[in-house]
């Protein structure tokens, strides 16, 4: 990276509702990242379980925002509305995100300025990956 190169930032929004089994390692993938978030904010959207006690543990490396159930798309939107970061990463709260997807897709949102979503596939949690 050159000296002039802007650093990307990513910000990392992960709309949570009931996911008390899933949160820990759903956040802990985005700390595993190539190119590091520069926020995760996490919009736990009325949880009637123990995911807020499960966010609570993540201190201040994240931000939660509580909110009244109000459904995934609400959760979504207000996140990417308190986000800060150039790039959003949208990861829901039964996701992980490998390593380098946020670098990978980042650099390809640079390079391709005509492109305005980059997505990847996905294995979902319980999935058998052989």
């Amino acid at each position: 990276m050159s000296v002039m190169q802007k650093k990307l930032t990513v910000s990392v929004v992960i709309p949570a509702y009931n996911c008390e089994s899933t949160i820990r390692q759903t956040i802990e993938s985005c700390f595993a990242q190539t190119l590091p978030c520069h926020e995760i904010v996490v919009v736990d959207d009325g949880s009637t379980d123990s995911t807020a006690k499960v966010l609570l543990e993540f201190g201040n490396t994240i931000r939660v925002i509580h909110q009244e159930n109000r459904g995934l798309a609400a959760a979504r939107n207000l996140g990417i509305s308190r986000a800060s970061g150039d790039y959003i990463a949208w990861l829901d709260a039964d996701d992980l995100a490998e390593p380098p997807r946020f670098e990978i897709q980042s650099r390809v949102l640079e390079r391709y300025r005509q492109l305005i979503l980059v997505h990847s596939e996905f294995t979902a949690f319980g999935a058998a990956i052989s």
